[in-house]
């Protein structure tokens, strides 16, 4: 398997290209609810949907501007081989066609959320293991995870994550992100897949009907202004400059 190699260099790099790549791409990202609690020094297994090329982006986004962690994020390794520059701004691999190669890198994962550092680690896992249309049920979730929590020798915080891009009044399309805490393993050694079912399917069932109420929640990266807005800007401006 490929392990994470963190080099600032490469995350100043990297932070650089993915802040102009949303601006051009999204009108705007938003955070749906409250962010669970959560202690620094504990670390964090983030369970996310999986049903963008997007989605690793969005998991660097959101470490960087909610939780400030060590970011450790599974990619997998046919991908991580093509992309090897990803593996210095937190990705690690996993090959699913290989029982041995999926050990060695939920072993790693484990190992991961074990390291003493302050913050803590933040490993993110897609449980889904590949991408899936956020309306079907079941989700389709791998249960490595729960092999990672019950071996993981110290205080972890296990959260899932709801994404969903949508196009609604703008040319760019909107992004909304929910979080649920799912349990700690200091209450539970093991986490079931009903669980995690259940939590991440009711996480997109609510940013549904959230985005049918017209809630935004708050707005957590601002990208491009659409046509419509820049043609608003310009007639407010003519209009100042005549009144003037």
């Amino acid at each position: 398997m490929i392990e994470t190699r963190h080099q600032r260099w490469a995350h100043f790099i990297f932070r650089s290209y993915l802040h102009r790549l949303f601006r051009r791409n999204f009108h705007s990202i938003h955070l749906l609810g409250e962010i669970p609690e959560h202690r620094k020094d504990q670390p964090l297994l983030l369970l996310p949907n999986h049903s963008s090329w997007w989605d690793g982006f969005f998991i660097y986004l959101v470490n960087e501007k909610i939780f400030k962690r060590p970011l450790y994020l599974m990619m997998l390794e046919s991908q991580l081989k093509k992309y090897p520059f990803f593996s210095r701004v937190g990705a690690f691999s996993i090959d699913p066609q290989h029982p041995k190669s999926v050990m060695a890198s939920l072993d790693y994962s484990r190992k991961l959320l074990n390291l003493p550092a302050t913050p803590a680690p933040l490993v993110c896992l897609f449980p889904q293991g590949e991408l899936r249309p956020n309306f079907v049920r079941p989700l389709g979730l791998e249960n490595g995870y729960n092999w990672i929590v019950s071996k993981v020798t110290k205080p972890l915080s296990i959260f899932t994550l709801g994404i969903q891009i949508e196009f609604l009044d703008q040319q760019l399309p909107e992004v909304f992100f929910q979080f649920e805490k799912v349990a700690t393993s200091e209450i539970l050694n093991t986490v079931s897949p009903n669980l995690v079912e259940n939590s991440l399917g009711g996480l997109l069932d609510s940013i549904h009907q959230e985005i049918l109420s017209g809630k935004k929640g708050t707005t957590v990266f601002t990208g491009s202004r659409s046509i419509n807005e820049r043609w608003d800007l310009f007639v407010r401006t003519r209009v100042r400059k005549r009144g003037n």
